[in-house]
């Protein structure tokens, strides 16, 4: 669903630590900023719905009774919601509200921002390439504002909910673009995406060399542009990560592949919500291995594990 507002009115982004607890949730920090109607009545298609796992609780209010002197966007907008500087989020809840895929028709493209700052990253040049948004047309907006002409799509993905079917198609449709931009390159049949800057995991180091040892090729993804590392993916024949966003990329997997999720201590008896339904839509069966002691992952318990698995 795509709903057209006239006059519409942003009211302004803040982000801020909690004053109070709420028992049994994960929240953390305050969030506003919001679309409102030109009755000042809050836009709920502009919101980031969460639920009480995630820790950014959004606090908008349901009515503006003033509009604060704003700057005004003139032309036919698009919002596209939070600005994601982050892989995992941007791949998933951030590409959901992206479903048009053509963006010609449009003056400015709006986002807000969000906790993880305005850095673009190689998956945000591809896609802004891919579906045609020149960089003169991003607009991230973080004061109040009036829009001349705004469309506000629906949200294909929420956080830890299950994504609308559709997503599968804009996937598929990635990493056909992909495949066709880099079909000279190498493959490697069998892949562990690592990183240079893992905070959950103390001995990654061993795990590399456990895996080279077995035949697999290590690769880090900030050596390679998006649509490599799609490519490469799409080719692997085992795939194996950590729990994490480095694992959601089993959506560009083929579905002959072996997946193996080493996890991580969020995910000690089974894979977060998120990656279950990474797993689903890319309609993969993901293995979870657990052995972590003191975020160290037990290398000997993995190796039997790997070794059973792979032979």
């Amino acid at each position: 669903m795509l709903t057209n507002y006239l006059n519409a009115y942003y009211s302004g982004c803040e982000i801020k630590e909690r004053i109070e607890e709420i028992p049994d949730s994960g929240y953390r920090l305050d969030f506003t900023g919001a679309l409102y109607d030109s009755n000042n009545l809050i836009i709920g298609d502009s919101i980031r719905l969460i639920d009480k796992s995630d820790h950014v609780l959004p606090i908008d209010v349901a009515f503006v009774p003033v509009r604060k002197n704003c700057k005004k966007i003139y032309g036919k907008s698009i919002y596209l919601g939070s600005f994601f500087s982050h892989y995992g989020h941007f791949l998933t809840e951030g590409l959901s509200r992206m479903w048009l895929e053509k963006f010609s028709e449009y003056d400015s493209v709006i986002f807000q921002p969000f906790i993880f700052g305005k850095k673009m990253l190689s998956v945000h040049n591809f896609i802004f390439e891919l579906y045609k948004i020149g960089d003169e047309k991003i607009k991230i907006v973080n004061t109040p504002t009036e829009f001349e002409s705004i469309d506000v799509p629906q949200q294909l993905w929420l956080i830890n909910r299950e994504p609308d079917i559709r997503m599968r198609s804009m996937y598929e449709n990635i990493k056909k673009n992909c495949l066709v931009k880099h079909k000279d390159e190498n493959i490697y049949g069998k892949i562990f995406l690592s990183s240079r800057s893992f905070s959950r995991v103390d001995n990654i180091e061993s795990i590399e060399n456990l895996l080279r040892t077995n035949g697999f090729n290590v690769i880090y993804p900030e050596d390679y542009e998006f649509s490599h590392q799609v490519y490469l993916y799409a080719n692997a024949s085992v795939f194996v990560s950590i729990s994490g966003s480095g694992m959601h990329n089993v959506i560009f997997c083929n579905q002959s592949a072996l997946i193996i999720e080493i996890g991580d201590f969020r995910s000690k008896k089974s894979p977060i919500n998120m990656q279950i339904f990474c797993n689903s839509i890319a309609r993969l069966k993901n293995y979870h291995f657990f052995e972590n002691l003191d975020r160290q992952i037990k290398v000997d318990i993995f190796s039997a594990y790997l070794i059973d698995l792979v032979n």
